[in-house]
């Protein structure tokens, strides 16, 4: 396990802003001035439960799923919304990718497709692509809060939490939880926000 860690880790390692690319560093402001509308959809609570097996988490959008776990999966604890993201319907935005490691048991999440691109061509016999989770984006903004992803080096999983407040408990009370930094950005809360999350920098409006 510590081998496929180190292995899996070390394209990250000590650049945590490589999580999202240049995208974040690089657009400007007009990068989103036509999509701009597409943040008025209503996001929807993305659910975390703790598999009591692994110490892993595991995060789910739909209903459905959430359902079948509480129905069939006992060793996954709920623990309520952990934030909130948008469907396929609120596109333009960026798809977060899911895989499943058989090697683990866990889930593993990234919005950047060279990272989905990299897991499944080296670590196809590790991790099962499961397609698209959610919506998100790599910019920051009102009504956007960061999502922040850890690694586990003892267990090479990953951990994941929009909270502030969690994310400095880990990095004071886990040293084996090796901070990555911003994965990207997601929903404050479920209501709608018809701005685009880039300022323009003209006095705070948007674009």
């Amino acid at each position: 396990a510590q081998q496929l860690a180190k292995r899996f880790n070390g394209r990250f390692a000590s650049q945590p802003e490589a999580l999202m690319g240049d995208r974040q560093r690089y657009a400007g402001a007009k990068a989103f001035q036509s999509v701009a509308k597409a943040y008025g959809g209503s996001p929807a609570s993305v659910h975390r439960f703790l598999n009591t097996r692994t110490g892993a988490h595991f995060y789910t959008m739909s209903a459905d799923e959430k359902a079948s776990i509480e129905r069939n999966l006992p060793q996954f604890r709920y623990e309520g919304q952990a934030f909130f993201a948008l469907t396929s319907s609120d596109v333009p935005l960026s798809p977060v990718y899911r895989f499943y490691s058989i090697y683990t048991g866990t889930h593993f999440y990234t919005i950047d497709p060279e990272e989905r691109d990299f897991v499944r061509t080296y670590y196809w016999e590790y991790f099962n692509y499961e397609g698209i989770s959610w919506f998100a984006t790599t910019f920051a903004g009102p009504g956007w809060m960061p999502m922040h992803r850890f690694f586990n080096n003892a267990a090479g999983t990953h951990f994941y939490t929009a909270s502030e407040a969690e994310r400095l408990n880990v990095i004071a009370t886990a040293p084996h939880m090796e901070y990555e930094g911003i994965g990207y950005y997601v929903r404050t809360s479920g209501a709608a926000l018809p701005v685009s999350p880039v300022a323009s920098g003209n006095g705070g409006r948007s674009c």
